[in-house]
């Protein structure tokens, strides 16, 4: 099977998120992530870029500890109430 290179992601924000502020630091991060302007009940998903599901939290999703991620770069889907949120984390 050859390898697959995946030279450019892209993530709409101002379309998922609807002009609501989201905030994330640091990113890039190495260890822990800190997210601003949702609730911390809720769900959030880590994604690689092959769409593979990292890592998933139920609870406390303001701050989320990434350090078990190996460096690259990650689609975040937070869920709140009625929205979904969708961002790029970057993993040092």
């Amino acid at each position: 099977m050859p390898a697959l290179t995946i030279t450019h992601l892209y993530f709409n924000l101002a379309q998922k998120n609807k002009g609501q502020s989201l905030a994330l630091f640091p990113n890039p991060a190495e260890r822990f992530l800190q997210i601003k302007g949702v609730d911390a009940s809720g769900r959030l998903q880590v994604f690689d870029a092959y769409g593979k599901l990292m890592k998933e939290q139920h609870e406390n999703c303001l701050l989320l500890d990434i350090n078990d991620l190996p460096a690259g770069i990650y689609c975040l889907k937070l869920y709140f109430a009625n929205s979904i949120k969708t961002t790029k984390l970057i993993k040092q």
